[in-house]
């Protein structure tokens, strides 16, 4: 190998270990910022609360407009029973299931 080979291994080594290494300081960065309470806006991220959830809700309007609404759920319960009615199916026991619009947006055509 010469000297064109070696440097290129140098510097694919070099991109290597830093992609590793930024990755790991990255998430450190995130975890320590989501525990000292400074991501507020990742509420409903992978890394918040066990309680936190939230999915989004589709809809097309008559005139073709897509609204999307985020639906929170701040408490998610966790104790579920079989409802005796034919809908729901399951039913929450140890708390009532709220739920809130957090965010909501129209794309028109």
């Amino acid at each position: 190998m010469g000297e064109a080979g070696s440097a290129l291994v140098w510097l694919l080594g070099l991109l290597t270990g830093g992609a590793v290494l930024g990755t790991f300081i990255f998430g450190a960065y995130l975890a320590l910022m989501s525990r000292l309470g400074f991501l507020a806006t990742n509420g409903f991220s992978a890394l918040a609360l066990q309680d936190f959830k939230g999915f989004l809700r589709f809809r097309i309007g008559a005139d073709g407009a897509l609204q999307a609404y985020f639906v929170a759920i701040d408490q998610v319960p966790k104790v579920w029973a079989m409802n005796e009615k034919p809908q729901p199916v399951w039913v929450p026991t140890d708390r009532p299931l709220a739920s809130r619009v957090h965010d909501q947006f129209v794309i028109r055509k």
